[in-house]
């Protein structure tokens, strides 16, 4: 006669037990320990796709700090995650931080999270400005127009480069220590389509600052040739080291100085003057309200609105040209996100 214990493991047709199945001899049921989740976030290099090491991991909720391996991943355990922020460091690096949770991405199951890293210019005066286009194809470079005749900043502090297909990385060297309209950024479109992907990103970086350049469709150009993007310019950097943003695709490639006696005049009466954006372009009295809380006004309206003060400007379409809609009228959310982030003096050309 065989044991109690002779058949421990083994139902009347003699096949194992699964292992949660096991009792001992009181009977009592071994608890199975929980699975544990894990959340693996992985950071990647933008220029080069490759992944980063030694990038730091903090997640507040659960007081947890780690570093990616030489994979490029840092794995968390998920099953205490609820709602919180990823934070992701690095100090070559430009940080991101992200939400998880119920306004954020899923946590719960565990899985995989990637993040993209920006390099940092790794000299304090350099500025690099970067396209990264949506379907990694060849559509867009850029052009830096600089002042040869006297050369406060030539040429030959510009460098180029880029190991992926179709990104483009300019370097500006040492431009953060120049005065003077030093140079003007403009990039040429070879194939409008890729280039307007949802996915594809400018973006201008110094040492300190990273700041992405809202991507907009051309609806007020009749698109035959090749065009252009006026993306901006820098003026007196080692004073004011912003950059100050045009936004306005043209036909005609643009000229270092071209049409900056009279944004310097619009953006001196924007932020001289007493007043919000919206007062000040007249959308209180002429704009209308949109269904996702927007307001919008005519060209023409803002235009008469402006002379009402004084303020003439023949090339006003081309200042505000990247907050034009489909229907031809311009976004004053837009507007606000162009303009409101730069910081006087708006001292570009000599106004006498």
């Amino acid at each position: 006669v065989q044991s109690a214990g002779a058949n421990r493991g083994r139902n009347i047709k003699g096949k194992p037990v699964k292992a949660e199945h096991f009792v001992n001899e009181e009977q009592e049921v071994i608890p199975k320990k929980p699975e544990i989740k894990k959340l693996e976030i992985k950071v990647y290099n933008l220029d080069t796709d490759d992944v980063i090491r030694n990038a730091t991991v903090v997640l507040e909720e659960i007081d947890f700090k780690g570093m990616t391996d030489k994979n490029g991943v840092c794995a968390i355990p998920a099953n205490r995650l609820k709602n919180g922020n990823v934070v992701v460091s690095h100090e070559d690096f430009f940080g991101m931080i992200e939400e998880y949770g119920e306004n954020g991405f899923p946590v719960k199951d565990g899985g995989e999270k990637s993040f993209t890293l920006i390099p940092k210019p790794k000299r304090g005066g350099d500025v690099e400005i970067r396209f990264v286009p949506g379907n990694r194809k060849s559509c867009f470079k850029f052009r830096v127009l600089t002042e040869e005749e006297s050369p406060s900043y030539s040429a030959n502090n510009v460098t180029w480069g880029s190991k992926v297909t179709g990104k483009e990385i300019v370097t500006l060297k040492n431009l953060m220590t120049k005065k003077g309209i030093t140079s003007r950024i403009v990039g040429e479109i070879d194939n409008l389509e890729e280039f307007l992907h949802p996915e594809s990103t400018i973006i201008v970086s110094s040492h300190k600052n990273v700041e992405p350049i809202e991507i907009h469709a051309p609806y007020y150009i009749n698109i035959k040739n090749k065009i252009y993007l006026d993306l901006g310019f820098f003026s007196n950097p080692s004073q004011n080291s912003q950059f100050i943003e045009v936004n306005t695709y043209t036909e005609k490639m643009p000229q270092l100085n071209s049409y900056l006696k009279e944004y310097q005049i619009f953006l001196n009466y924007l932020h001289h003057s007493k007043g919000s954006l919206k007062n000040l372009l007249g959308y209180n009295d002429h704009g209308k309200k949109t269904e996702d809380f927007d307001m919008v006004a005519s060209g023409t309206k803002i235009a008469n609105h402006l002379e009402k003060y004084g303020i003439e400007l023949t090339n006003l379409p081309y200042f505000i040209s990247s907050a034009i809609m489909e229907e031809g009228d311009y976004s004053l959310r837009e507007l606000e996100r162009k303009f409101m982030k730069l910081r006087p003096p708006f001292n570009f050309v000599d106004n006498g």
